[in-house]
């Protein structure tokens, strides 16, 4: 990672100004059975901090960026402690996001995590993403092999929470489950349980007043080279010989609702595609009655905010006019929302070089 060059941005380009920076590669963990990051990134890699931060520099002089997303699979908190130690050393005024994962022995941390978080805050950090998966043990352990448990996943987002409480800065975070998802067999457990344990969580989040200002919600999918496809029966998946073409040539629309989705040839214990896209729009419904946005992501949170769309209702009017412009390809609303990112992005900049 230290001996790539750096990326070369062109000055109104017409594109929004926020940078990706590749602060690591891969994940640290890497062993989840859906998740095929590993397979792409190859072996966790991080990247030596001077490297980043000259990185950094560079952008922000050259380009006039300074709103930045770090591109690793995941962020521990003591590689992003370390780099906003070096941020604030630096003076660099700059914002960003990142994705993290749910730290271990996260509830006898916590005192740890969050001065660590207070300190990333400080240095600029505004949304994070985290994936929770399932809000159930025996899910997590035999069907995920997530490492780390539903109270890591609790108390961890609740140090980001109160981190920024402390630090009087406000950060999103946007907490990711899959849904419908592989049941371990012969358990009990049934899809109506796993739901009810999810929505038990987000409630339990809400009412303590650490609820996370997203929630992301995707059906599970065998993707390529992940124990799920590789192996589709030990998880319940019934998958067509010619799956990578049908993958392949799958067409459809995020922003559609999903039960317009074409229907693809797999099922998950029985359940078919189109039914699977039901269950997480049934989850999605739930979700919202419970007051959570939803569907939008850290780096959106990022956008939303710098173009000056504050609070829920800010973030739900960011998604509902940006999901309406490209379904009636009336681009006004998205064109004045990158100028304004565009501008805070280069104000941020201008607080370093002026």
């Amino acid at each position: 990672m230290n001996s790539k060059p750096f990326p070369l941005y062109e000055n109104d380009d017409g594109k929004v100004n926020i940078a990706v920076i590749n602060e690591s590669s891969g994940c640290y963990y890497g062993k989840c059975n859906f998740c095929t990051h590993p397979n792409i990134t190859g072996k966790y890699q991080t990247r030596d901090i001077n490297i980043t931060i000259q990185e950094i520099k560079e952008t922000m002089d050259a380009a006039g960026i300074g709103l930045f997303r770090f591109a690793g699979s995941t962020t521990p908190v003591s590689l992003s402690n370390r780099i906003a130690d070096a941020l604030l050393t630096e003076g660099l005024p700059i914002e960003y996001s990142m994705f993290v994962r749910a730290e271990t022995r996260a509830k006898d941390r916590m005192a740890e995590l969050i001065e660590g978080y207070e300190k990333v805050i400080r240095s600029g950090l505004k949304a994070v993403f985290l994936g929770a998966e399932a809000a159930n043990n025996d899910i997590l352990s035999k069907i995920m092999d997530k490492g780390n448990c539903v109270e890591d996943v609790y108390f961890t987002v609740k140090a980001l929470k109160q981190a920024s409480y402390n630090q009087r800065k406000h950060l999103d975070v946007g907490l990711s489950f899959i849904y419908p998802c592989p049941i371990p067999h012969n358990s009990g457990i049934t899809h109506e349980q796993v739901m009810d344990e999810n929505l038990h969580l987000l409630r339990k989040l809400k009412m303590e007043n650490y609820k996370p200002d997203s929630v992301l919600i995707t059906p599970g999918a065998p993707l390529p080279a992940t124990a799920w496809q590789m192996e589709p029966e030990r998880f319940g998946f019934d998958l067509p010989e010619n799956y990578f073409q049908t993958v392949l040539r799958y067409e459809y629309e995020l922003t559609k609702d999903p039960s317009t989705w074409p229907a693809l040839d797999i099922s998950l214990q029985g359940i078919s595609f189109l039914d699977m896209l039901k269950m997480s729009g049934l989850m999605e419904k739930k979700i919202r009655e419970l007051g959570y946005t939803v569907n939008v992501s850290d780096e959106h949170c990022l956008a939303a905010r710098s173009a000056g769309f504050t609070g829920q209702r800010g973030l739900e009017e960011f998604k509902t006019r940006s999901d309406l412009a490209l379904l009636t390809t009336d681009y006004s609303f998205l064109k004045d929302v990158y100028q304004k990112i565009n501008v805070y992005s280069h104000s941020l900049t201008e607080k370093c070089f002026s």
